[in-house]
């Protein structure tokens, strides 16, 4: 009798085990969609992250390249308003006289 009963609640059971399995089944199916996707949407930021990152090294590149740029403006800015000054001028004679005076002295050190 006791068997009876037991083949009895396993055979009541069995309907609700298998709702149960299909439910789990379920889900399963549903998780595994959900982590697919979300490795898809893993790879793809990733990949627009490396793209960031390559887009933030040019904008540095360019940055510096611009700073550079500013700096021989300015240099040659600086070096255009010495060479119009009167002084520069005026000294004009005495550079040339000191330059020719190396020029001949180096060509006495090289004999």
């Amino acid at each position: 009798m006791a068997q009876s009963r037991s083949a009895e609640s396993e055979d009541h059971d069995a309907p609700a085990t298998q709702t149960a399995v299909r439910s789990l089944q379920q889900e399963l199916e549903l998780a595994r969609a959900r982590e697919a996707r979300l490795q898809a949407d893993n790879h793809r930021l990733a990949g627009a992250l490396e793209q960031a990152e390559l887009q933030l090294a040019d904008l540095s590149t360019l940055r510096e390249e611009a700073e550079f740029g500013r700096r021989a403006r300015d240099a040659a800015l600086r070096l255009q308003l010495l060479q119009s000054s009167t002084s520069w001028k005026l000294t004009r004679p005495l550079r040339a006289a000191s330059m020719a005076a190396r020029y001949v002295a180096e060509r006495l050190r090289a004999r």
